[in-house]
């Protein structure tokens, strides 16, 4: 049987991108808010995805999606 090694730096950078989900405040009523969010969520899956969101703004309603 083969043991493997945790990926620490790995599990530590995916904790670090859902702290910062978790402390990215947007209130739906908060354009700008949901539009950093947006962003956040942006950054943050492009690094754990390894591919670019495609940003999407309807009705001055950002949102993020992968394909």
């Amino acid at each position: 049987m083969t043991r493997t090694t945790p990926d620490l730096a790995g599990e530590s950078a995916m904790i670090a991108g859902i702290e910062r989900l978790v402390r990215c405040e947007s209130p739906s009523g908060d354009l700008a808010a949901v539009a950093r969010s947006a962003e956040a969520v942006a950054e943050v899956g492009a690094a754990e995805l390894g591919a670019e969101a495609e940003r999407v703004v309807v009705d001055g309603c950002a949102h993020v999606r992968w394909r």
